[in-house]
């Protein structure tokens, strides 16, 4: 087997990272199903190892995970003081959902940093520190008990299958302690016991400012000899030269060089932004040996060392959406992921969040990727969850239209006889995501268990709340159509067919029983004919499925400006300010669907208004939303489960797992800078091709760096102007600064413009030949343009402009 091509002779890659679902403090090679790696852990007798969820409390930025895999680097605290581990282990953690913040004195902890880089099959790296420290690095079997086949204070060398893995080490390490667990590692380190095992090491190392801990990583076929058997890589330059102490640095120092050069950036109103996803979407980056591919986790608090990442429903599809932007082999390999997911067992049966969210994210993400042959992989699961929800589930009933209006509901597959009645109704509460949100819940009890809200009950034949839902029937209309838009794209013609009537059917439906004549708007509504009087984020979706007229919009947007509703400097809030259930969780202060603000359900809300039309807007809800994620990656490298709907983070509040919380690095929480750098540049929802620009931003802003269907793309928007540079394809420049929608090129150029002041454009298209004659309409008529070489340049008037560039694309 010959890894310098990064794969054996099955087809299987070579991969590299942080796979154990809390081993962000190392690097784990992965082959097929044999995942190997090391982690560092900083024991204290009192706190244990503190190689878990300790390191992710207490992790600093800035993070830099190259979606390449060539380079890497993370930072974390440990205590090294009894004050410091005082600080550290005297507040709860292990089993306390909440943003905690560890505000070390000078002197109470030292900072690891960990860089990493790979070069083919190697992988070198460094552990440094600014204070001296003694650490443990542990060699393990990632998710698998290995063999530790040699161990030396030089060498270590592990087997796991058919694979090996070969560790070298340079700096001041210690006879390495061999263990079967790591409770025996913890006892070895203590002293209480002597180590005698075969499945782990555990190395004691001593880190100094000076001396920093320097490794190589390789790993080779089981039964090939030792590669360094031979020769300790470390001992001279002749002998190993890529494999020296100053070698590796300077490694390092070039794959930090070229990351920088090449990663994801934005400046301007959204500074930071697309850095802060770029370090979310590595932080997320795991690996799953069963199907052996890559994947994306929800975070990594929320389980133990040893362990994939975490998969649930409509969480992962946000994080493959979030993924692709700067790392399109992971935004692609997570979406096949979290589809298979609901496909191994049928929808019936797989993740309970079934949020109608889910096809439209699925659908854009695709849009990112241009990915035709992994839309047809997993175009079936995703036509069956669209089928879902009004097929017979066996019985002659609907598994969704509990009362057989047309409409969905929410409701629970799982087995009745097999469940309690309790846990079913948790089931029909969760299958929305919005767990215990007023529409239909009362809120949590101990250990969440869910109560029903007055008026609403749980409808046993149907095993479906007797709540018509708003949200996702608003959903599954405009999943349906951007569902239709693909099934064109891969002439899946009966689909879209089908998916195009379900759309119009179920939004007439929609407009009949769910638009409340009194207030004026769509509501949720009870089966006994009463509409729900609470208000929540929901009322808004209707936007999104383009099934508001004006008068209805008008209503919408005066509710969603009104501070004592969802306006403020927290946005969204999930419940209305005005409410009675507002903030009335269990803490009092939003928890957990009750008024928080969630980045789903933000992100939900901003495509409807960018639905509606309505630019100025969301230019400002996109500031404020950026705004409040920024303020806390900023200053801890934070990205919530959720935020607070009024004032600050309390990072001391205890949040109870039993009960919901504010877990500190929720890899969704990436769709909130999104607003922000969708107003630069987005796929469209329905109507396909992409949309850019928007004049009322408060200051030019570029997003640089991202990629776009396999091309780097470079986004600018403002007041003064407009510009979009995709690749080597085309090229896109307004003066002053205008929003574009529905983008396209194929046989000609399409858009729409809404330009405040006349507007200078020009518009380069690689190999565009422009039709003969009148090339150029706007709004259906003729108009002059000049051609300065391969540049069509026109004048846009004030307004709104439907434009047609009529000519080819020549074949590249």
């Amino acid at each position: 087997m010959n890894l310098q091509d990064k794969s054996d002779n099955t087809g299987r890659e070579l991969q590299a990272g942080a796979f154990e679902l809390q081993g962000i403090s190392g690097v784990s090679l992965a082959l097929g199903p044999d995942v190997l790696g090391i982690r560092m852990a900083c024991p204290h007798h009192a706190l244990g190892l503190v190689d878990d969820k300790d390191v992710l409390l207490t992790m600093e930025g800035p993070d830099a995970f190259a979606p390449d895999q060539r380079y890497s680097r993370v930072r974390w605290r440990a205590p090294i003081s009894p004050a410091g581990v005082r600080r550290l282990g005297g507040w709860p953690r292990r089993s306390i959902n909440a943003p905690l913040v560890y505000e070390f004195a000078p002197g109470e902890a030292a900072a690891i940093t960990l860089e990493w880089r790979r070069d083919g099959d190697i992988v070198v790296g460094r552990y440094t520190a600014d204070v001296s420290v003694r650490v443990g690095l542990f060699v393990n079997g990632c998710f698998a008990p290995a063999t530790v086949a040699t161990a030396t204070t030089a060498y270590c060398r592990l087997l796991l299958g058919e694979c090996a893995l070969e560790l070298d080490l340079a700096g001041a390490v210690e006879e390495p302690l061999l263990v079967d667990s790591r409770m025996q590692a913890e006892q070895a380190w203590a002293g209480a016991i002597r180590a005698a095992g075969t499945t782990m090491a555990l190395y004691p190392v001593t880190l100094t400012p000076e001396q920093p801990l320097h490794f190589v990583l390789r790993l080779t076929p089981r039964a090939v000899e030792a590669s360094f058997k031979r020769c300790n890589p470390f001992c001279t330059l002749e002998c190993s030269p890529r494999t020296t102490v100053p070698a590796i640095d300077r490694q390092l120092a070039d794959g930090a060089r070229e990351y920088a050069a090449s990663r994801m950036r934005s400046t301007g109103e959204f500074a930071g932004a697309a850095e802060a996803i770029a370090g979310l979407t590595g932080y997320s980056r795991t690996y799953d040996p069963i199907r052996q591919t890559l994947q994306t986790t929800v975070n990594r608090t929320w389980g133990v060392p040893n362990q994939p990442g975490l998969i649930f429903g409509w969480d992962n599809f946000f994080d493959s959406y979030i993924a692709a932007w700067e790392d399109p082999q992971l935004g692609a390999a997570s979406l096949e992921h979290s589809v298979w997911n609901y496909g191994q067992n049928g929808v019936a049966h797989g993740p309970v969040q079934r949020n109608l969210i889910i096809p439209s994210m699925y659908c854009r993400t695709l849009d990112i990727l241009g990915d035709e042959a992994l839309a047809r992989r997993t175009w079936p699961v995703m036509m069956e969850f669209m089928r879902f929800w009004f097929a017979d589930r066996g019985d002659g009933r609907p598994w969704r239209d509990g009362n057989g209006d047309g409409l969905i509901e929410s409701g629970a597959s799982g087995d009745a006889a097999a469940l309690s009645p309790g846990t079913l109704i948790h089931e029909a509460m969760d299958e929305t995501g919005y767990d215990e949100i007023p529409i239909y819940s009362a809120g949590f009890t101990e250990n969440r268990q869910a109560m029903l809200a007055e008026g609403v009950e749980f409808d046993w034949p149907s095993r479906t709340l007797t709540v018509t839902m708003l949200c996702q029937n608003c959903l599954y209309v405009s999943s349906a159509r951007i569902m239709a838009r693909w099934a064109d794209r891969l002439g899946n013609t009966a689909d879209a067919v089908w998916l195009r009537g379900e759309a119009e059917r179920v939004a007439r439906r929609i407009q009949e029983r769910l638009f409340c004549e009194q207030d004026g708007f769509f509501r949720n509504r009870h089966w006994n004919g009463d509409f729900s009087s609470v208000k929540t984020m929901t009322l808004f979706y209707p936007l999104l499925a383009g099934i508001a007229d004006e008068t209805v919009k008008a209503r919408l947007k005066k509710m969603l400006l009104d501070p004592k509703q969802f306006w403020g400097d927290n946005m969204i809030p999930t419940v209305s300010r005005d409410e009675a259930t507002y903030c009335d969780g269990l803490d009092g202060a939003g928890n957990y669907w009750r008024g928080n603000c969630w980045a789903p359900t933000t992100y939900i809300v901003y495509l409807a208004i960018k639905e509606a039309g309505w630019d100025d807007i969301a230019a400002e809800y996109a500031h404020r939303v950026n705004a409040q994620f920024m303020e806390y990656w900023r200053a801890h490298g934070h990205a919530y489960e959720n935020y607070p709907p009024e004032g600050k983070v309390d990072h001391r509040f205890l949040y109870v797992q039993l009960w919901g919380g504010r877990e500190l690095r929720y890899v969704w929480s990436g769709m909130m800078p999104l607003c922000g750098l969708e107003e630069l540049f987005a796929p469209e929802t329905a109507p396909g091709g992409v949309r850019f620009g928007n004049p009322f931003l408060k200051e030019q802003s570029v997003w640089r760096n991202f990629t776009w269907q396999g091309m780097q793309v470079e986004a600018e928007a403002g007041p003064q102007r407009t510009r979009v540079a995709v690749g080597k394809a085309w090229n896109f420049l307004a003066e002053p600064g205008l929003a574009v929608r529905g983008f396209t090129v194929s046989d000609g150029v399409v858009f729409s413009a809404q330009a405040r002041v006349k507007t200078s454009v020009r518009i380069e298209v690689s190999g565009f030949q422009p039709a003969a004659g009148s090339a150029l309409h706007i709004n259906g008529k003729p108009a002059d343009f000049t051609l300065e070489g391969a540049t069509l340049c026109f004048t846009l008037p004030v307004g709104a402009a439907e434009v047609r560039i009529k000519g080819k694309v020549a074949p590249a």
